[in-house]
């Protein structure tokens, strides 16, 4: 009983460590964006965030564009959240970050552009055209002009968000369906 409770004792300790490592890693404008996204959407300061990892069988069956090491469960004292998934995706030059929170039934609840760096297409970060996301369940895809509203000037954000969005609701069906989330 002991030697469980041991190991039970580092298994945590382990997974704390990992994820001070990961959310470092990442440039200290995207983690305080981050950092104020969870905030707002939780409305609360104390979600931490618990790397998620996946078998390497399994992650070599998803698109190398999804980070793994981008993938997090949400957790406030010891209450699981939901998740979360810090990706990014391409726009005309340069690439944009972004941020897909689900809840623990692993629909999407928010969507936020947490760094844009072009001059044009920006507009893909505004709360009403993110809201269109919201309600999403793994498996389900995206049309735009259909589902999606087009925006003028932005032709290649749009499409590049409703592609990252419509290949993590696959991914997260993948997942789900393996039991990792």
């Amino acid at each position: 009983m002991v030697l469980i409770a041991k190991h039970a004792l580092f298994k945590c300790c382990i997974l704390v460590l990992l994820s001070i490592c990961v959310v470092q890693d990442m440039p200290k404008t995207l983690k305080k964006r981050i950092d104020k996204t969870l905030k707002g959407h939780f409305d609360t300061e104390l979600v931490q965030m618990e790397p998620i990892i996946i078998p390497e069988d399994l992650s070599n069956k998803l698109p190398e564009s999804f980070l793994t090491e981008r993938l997090f469960r949400l957790i406030n004292d010891d209450n699981e959240l939901g998740y979360a998934y810090v990706g990014k995706a391409p726009s005309l030059s340069e690439y944009f970050d972004f941020m897909v929170i689900f809840n623990r039934d692993l629909m999407v609840v928010h969507s936020k552009v947490l760094i844009y760096r072009e001059d044009y297409g920006g507009e893909i970060g505004s709360k009403r055209w993110l809201r269109q996301f919201e309600g999403a369940s793994p498996g389900q895809a995206f049309i735009i002009n259909h589902d999606i509203m087009a925006i003028s000037g932005a032709t290649i954000s749009v499409n590049a968000m409703t592609l990252a969005i419509n290949e993590l609701l696959d991914c997260f069906k993948t997942l789900s369906e393996n039991n990792v989330l």
